[in-house]
């Protein structure tokens, strides 16, 4: 989903959404992966938003400050200060070129993964919740779908995201694309 984004508001040309895609890159999948691309992606969004004028939305605030801490934490003062001059010197397309080179290497090392595994990866029942999940559908409306508990379904959807190794809902749905977990028809 994050691919797709960044696809639609690169030829729309809003680089306002495209910076809060690279910062949501930077937060979901790069911080655990590869800390100083995670900390170039969000200095080059820091920087469009610098050009723009466009402040970072409230809301989106503590949970920048959270990636911020984390990624300090994860490598050392030099190296961060290093990858954030060369995000923050990328040109528009080198950064969405690397984001998109990224997303790609996360499904691509997702996949091994799984293939590597020696059995499936969710029951049936968390398939059923997770076509849900990807569906954007809450716990509540998974439990009615499904004649289970929401509690019940809260846990099936953190089991998965466990087990899939995602921090949240869109990021399940996008591995369980990428793994082919879903049938598509």
């Amino acid at each position: 989903m994050l691919r797709e984004a960044l696809h639609i508001y690169t030829q729309l040309g809003d680089r306002r959404r495209v910076a809060s895609v690279l910062q949501e890159i930077s937060g979901s999948l790069m911080l655990g992966q590869d800390p100083l691309l995670a900390v170039e992606l969000l200095a080059h969004a820091e920087l469009v938003r610098e050009r723009l004028r466009v402040p970072i939305p409230p809301v989106a605030v503590p949970e920048l400050v959270a990636i911020r801490k984390r990624l300090v934490a994860s490598v050392s003062r030099a190296s961060f200060s290093s990858a954030w001059s060369r995000g923050r010197e990328l040109q528009p397309e080198h950064a969405v070129d690397r984001a998109l080179r990224a997303i790609d290497q996360v499904e691509h090392d997702a996949a091994e993964t799984a293939w590597q595994s020696s059995g499936p990866i969710l029951t049936p029942r968390e398939v059923a919740v997770l076509a849900l999940v990807t569906d954007g559908q809450t716990n509540r409306a998974i439990a009615a779908a499904l004649h289970i508990s929401t509690s019940t379904a809260g846990v099936h959807v953190s089991n998965i995201l466990r087990k899939l190794g995602a921090r949240r809902r869109v990021d399940a749905a996008g591995l369980a694309h990428a793994l082919g977990l879903l049938s598509t028809g």
